[in-house]
């Protein structure tokens, strides 16, 4: 599952996460008010083209550092974004369900590609991710964690897409993710009309990647490309210390302002962001599952889901040994000397 050859490349999207405080745009605001699509424009998806759903680990994968020698197994003694911890996660299945928004409703979402737990389908609870499933993230059910997104899908026969791998990155934050956390980043009702905010969610083309450079060409649409096609979603980081869900699956939470959080939203948890790459021959005919709109470049209405599912232990170790000390523990490192394998 580790490629450390790509975590040099990564680390340039650090530089991002922390500009997802911007203010929401008025195109955002239209976007809110836009009234429910009447025609469904979503692209077709051929299940049976479904990637081979992943068996994931089943055991604690906690060890020391192979080498602690070399610069990728020891950590920063600095961070600028208060703290970094950085999991890789590779795909775990694919399906037409969404619990948090579809509860016990199989079949009823649009097509989503899984990442982490194994077992997360439409009649899952946070209490059953956090319990029971294996996982495909390093260190196995160190983080049974469920991420997903909208699958991307090629037009021309309606085939899925399997990406290549994820990395998930916690970065800074006063709060500890709580336990039973649900939220959503993005809209999947945005358009070419109504786009999003490419400072939460964009899309790079990674085909030219020396010194990082194709990270800063961020598109809220999938650019042309050829090679690596990068999906980010920057998750809000400010809760409102009370809910672990809401209705909207978003009012509990809210992006912070330079840094710092609302009233109404006062408790700093780290920023959550996912970094989703795939392999590419051109992204012409490329669309995500949730596209609802006519014409124009795929990926406006790009979006994630996240369900906390880590073990306590697991966490408080990054927690204590990255982020109190603000150091960059780097990708799977638990500072401590240890690493998720």
């Amino acid at each position: 599952m580790e490629n450390y050859r790509l975590v040099k490349i990564v680390l340039a999207v650090a530089g991002v996460t922390m500009s997802a405080c911007s203010s929401v745009s008025s195109s955002q605001e239209k976007a809110a008010a836009a009234p429910t699509q009447t025609e469904d424009y979503m692209p077709e998806v051929d299940t049976s083209k479904n990637m081979t759903p992943a068996e994931g680990f089943a055991e604690l994968r906690v060890q020391p550092v192979p080498d602690p020698t070399r610069e990728v197994f020891t950590p920063s003694d600095f961070s600028f974004t208060g703290g970094d911890f950085r999991i890789h996660c590779a795909a775990s299945h694919m399906a037409n369900d969404d619990f948090i928004v579809y509860p016990n409703q199989e079949g009823a979402a649009h097509h989503h590609t899984f990442f982490g737990n194994t077992g997360a389908y439409f009649n899952s609870t946070p209490e059953s991710i956090k319990k029971t499933g294996n996982s495909t993230c390093q260190g196995g059910i160190a983080n049974r964690s469920s991420y997903w997104l909208p699958s991307l899908i090629d037009t021309t026969d309606g085939t899925p897409l399997t990406p290549d791998w994820a990395l998930f990155y916690y970065k800074g934050g006063d709060v500890k993710p709580p336990n039973g956390l649900m939220m959503i980043a993005g809209d999947q009702t945005a358009t070419e009309d109504n786009p999003q905010n490419w400072d939460r969610i964009n899309w790079q083309c990674n085909a030219d990647t020396l010194g990082g450079v194709a990270y800063k060409r961020r598109k809220n649409y999938i650019p042309d490309c050829v090679g690596d096609l990068t999906a980010v979603v920057h998750f809000p980081s400010c809760w409102d210390g009370k809910n672990l869900d809401s209705p909207s699956h978003k009012a509990h939470m809210a992006y912070d302002s330079n840094g710092r959080c609302p009233a109404t939203h006062p408790k700093a948890l780290p920023h959550i962001s996912g970094i989703i790459h795939y392999k590419v021959n051109g992204t012409e005919n490329l669309r995500i599952a949730s596209d609802n709109y006519k014409g124009g470049r795929g990926g406006y209405s790009l979006h994630m889901d996240y369900v906390f599912g880590w073990s306590q232990q697991v966490l408080d170790t990054w927690w204590e040994n990255c982020n109190v000390p603000n150091r960059d523990c780097h990708a799977d490192l638990l500072g401590d000397g240890t690493w998720l394998y």
